[in-house]
């Protein structure tokens, strides 16, 4: 089975894809990859079947032979807004996510965050996460990379529109499963997730007044790096 690297559509030049970076790294160098040998470049909407022309970890140059449209899996478009848990639990959560087929994950600061990010801080894990769903789009064969956005705040979160805003809360009296069961199937999802200590009640009050439906997912209180993963596989059932 041919391997799978990303490519930006500016690097597709008629019949010729370029790689640099670490994708050539990781072509030239890891895996050791020569001319002659097969790869598949993801593009955004399309999948490009190659052989490499030119190898180096500087540059890698594909001729392409065949080119296949590729399209979402028909599910709505999901976001999950994910509260930053500590240590390397984003991770995990953001390939899960990708795995399971979101759009796009935003990393989410809320007040009983124990991870505070400076501007620095924020743009390195930021670029760690993406590389995160870099990888996992090229392990589960998605057509393309969720996109992994800057840290927001919930007053920034709140600007951010879907057809069906969702947000997990322990104190919430609506389960989720008979809100989409009665729900006509949306075109894009938001579903947010708070941190381990839980949203504050003012936050979960702003989520409200802006259009969220505050839900739980049952009686059993969940960690923050399992209850979004379960809150998206309910969606993949339902709408699948």
């Amino acid at each position: 089975m041919s391997r799978r690297f990303l490519c930006a559509p500016e690097n597709i030049s008629g019949s010729l894809v370029s790689f640099s970076g670490a994708e050539a790294r990781h072509i030239a160098l890891v895996l050791r990859l020569r001319p002659g040998a097969r790869i598949i470049a993801l593009a955004p909407g399309a999948s490009h079947e190659c052989v490499i022309h030119e190898a180096s970890p500087d540059k890698v140059v594909a001729h392409i032979e065949r080119t296949v449209e590729t399209i979402r899996d028909g599910l709505p478009e999901i976001t999950l807004a994910q509260a930053i848990p500590k240590g390397r639990k984003m991770d995990d959560i953001v390939r899960m996510a990708c795995e399971l087929g979101v759009a796009r994950v935003i990393p989410l600061v809320t007040s009983r965050c124990s991870v505070k990010l400076d501007e620095t801080g924020a743009k390195a894990k930021r670029e760690r996460w993406q590389a995160v769903a870099d990888a996992a789009a090229k392990q589960s064969r998605a057509p393309w990379p969720a996109e992994v956005m800057e840290p927001m705040d919930i007053a920034s979160l709140t600007r951010i529109g879907a057809e069906l805003k969702l947000a997990l809360w322990e104190s919430a009296s609506a389960p989720l499963k008979p809100l989409l069961s009665s729900t006509p199937r949306p075109a894009s999802v938001i579903v947010v997730i708070g941190p381990e200590g839980g949203f504050a009640t003012v936050e979960a009050n702003l989520l409200k007044d802006n259009g969220y439906h505050l839900v739980s997912l049952g009686e059993r209180i969940m960690r923050t790096e399992t209850a979004g993963v379960v809150a998206i596989g309910v969606f993949l059932y339902q709408y699948s």
